[in-house]
């Protein structure tokens, strides 16, 4: 039976440490690319616009972010 350390284990293995470092690195800057264009439309978007689409906008850059970080520094 897998285990949950395990499967993250072969995950990690799969999506990010088979993967070449230049294939990587294409994916790491467009991960932070979108994480800044979703920075930009949090800071963009209109004072009409209720703060929860704000919100949403910030906590999608982060996990970009996340994202990125993952496949520079795994």
């Amino acid at each position: 039976m897998l285990s949950v350390k395990g499967f993250f284990h072969n995950t990690i293995n799969t999506l990010v440490r088979n993967l070449s470092y230049d294939v990587r690195m294409i994916i790491a800057i467009g991960l932070f690319l979108l994480a800044a264009m979703f920075v930009y439309f949090g800071i963009a978007l209109k004072s009409s616009v209720t703060p929860k689409f704000k919100i949403g906008w910030f906590i999608l850059a982060g996990i970009a972010g996340a994202l990125s970080a993952c496949y520079l520094f795994l």
